[in-house]
């Protein structure tokens, strides 16, 4: 049993699982989304438009990871953009370097205005960004919310020892609370320890940011639940309703420039985004090539076809390896029935040929019924 498994600040699994496959369907898909993440959409020289969609990690991936999303804040603050606009979409993601970025786009705004807008959701650790917002707009129907944070620990030793797979932990005098039992009173104590200090940092972040308490955060914000329509404005979760159009419209009409005029900065050539595009194409290219090569490497002969299905439907390495398993342990177990159905078929034959005189096994022979 591992408990050592990454904390989240997400909506709920499935939430994950359907962002997931959104960035897993095709080739093209992987790559405009890696173009997206590189380079934030400007919609004029002083106004820039973040994305924040799908699952957050920590480091860059094919999920948008905080390290990106900080990158392109950077990248916009460089241009001398005046406001950004950060748009998410997002059901949260890892607890591992939410924080920081909270943080960061806290103390922005002192320096920069940084206008937050949901469509969909700026769910769990979506929301822990989203809050840090210098104001935070959302679509009549998004969702906000889901504060909290939510650590899963699978218990697979049945799983190994069904195949005769045993394992031992061994700790330094030292550490003895290095690696805790879920499973035991004291070590689920200090697992659920944990999760209460990850989600207390998070309250608190979030009072900061929207500039109240942490008593009215636990009582108001939905105790871990989703805020959906007008309440949440009520709440103080958003400061106002809008469609992204309207935010844009009403920014750009404020700031007396280009109003209504989407056209990207001139200063971005034909060229430029050719090279984005092929570069961001390479990577997707290589990332898909090793990941078929380490499928292909880790294959254990017979399961060849599986393997193949894995490829073609972008299966992780880590999942292929699951699957390959529960194969090969269906396999042996379908093998082992054969060969006690055969052996159990032996001593009846037997039997059956001592009480048969020479004329009926001659007769039986011909007929085929016996060896």
């Amino acid at each position: 049993m591992n408990p050592f498994f990454e904390a989240c600040a997400i909506l709920d699994k499935k939430s994950l699982i359907s962002a997931a496959k959104k960035y897993h369907d095709n080739e093209q898909n992987k790559i405009s989304v890696r173009s997206q993440i590189y380079n934030p959409f400007e919609l004029n020289s002083s106004i820039a438009i973040i994305p924040v969609r799908g699952p957050l990690v920590k480091y860059s991936s094919w999920y948008i990871s905080y390290e990106e999303i900080s990158g392109m804040i950077d990248k916009a603050l460089s241009e001398g953009v005046k406001k950004i606009i950060m748009a998410f979409d997002t059901p949260g993601g890892l607890v591992n370097g939410c924080d920081d970025l909270s943080k960061k786009i806290y103390d922005l705004r002192d320096k920069i205005e940084i206008i937050g807008h949901v469509s969909g959701y700026a769910a769990s650790a979506g929301y822990y960004l989203a809050s840090a917002c210098s104001k935070l707009y959302k679509t009549h129907s998004s969702a906000v919310g889901s504060i909290g944070t939510i650590l899963s620990v699978i218990d697979d030793t049945k799983f190994w020892e069904d195949f005769g797979i045993m394992e031992y932990t061994f700790l330094s005098k030292a550490s003895p609370k290095k690696n805790p039992d879920p499973a035991s009173k004291e070590g689920s104590a200090q697992i659920q320890s944990w999760v209460d200090q990850w989600g207390d940092q998070f309250v608190s972040a979030v009072a900061r940011n929207r500039n109240t308490s942490t008593e009215n955060v636990l009582k108001n914000f939905g105790q871990g639940d989703i805020i959906i329509g007008p309440e949440a404005v009520t709440l103080g979760m958003v400061d106002g309703i809008m469609t992204l159009d309207e935010l844009i419209n009403q920014i750009t009409n404020e700031g007396g420039s280009m109003a209504g005029n989407n056209t990207p900065d001139a200063k971005h050539t034909d060229a430029d985004l050719e090279a984005a595009q092929k570069k961001a194409a390479d990577e997707a290219l290589a990332a898909e090539r090793k990941r078929g090569t380490e499928i292909r490497a880790n294959t254990i002969p017979g399961n060849e076809k599986l393997a193949q299905e894995a490829i073609d439907k972008g299966t992780s390495l880590s999942d292929f390896l699951i699957q390959q398993t529960a194969a090969v342990k269906v396999h042996r177990e379908e093998e082992l029935k054969k060969v006690e159905s055969d052996a159990g078929k032996i001593p009846r034959i037997n039997a059956m040929e001592s009480e048969m005189s020479e004329e009926d096994k001659l007769s039986a022979m011909i007929a085929g019924r016996t060896k």
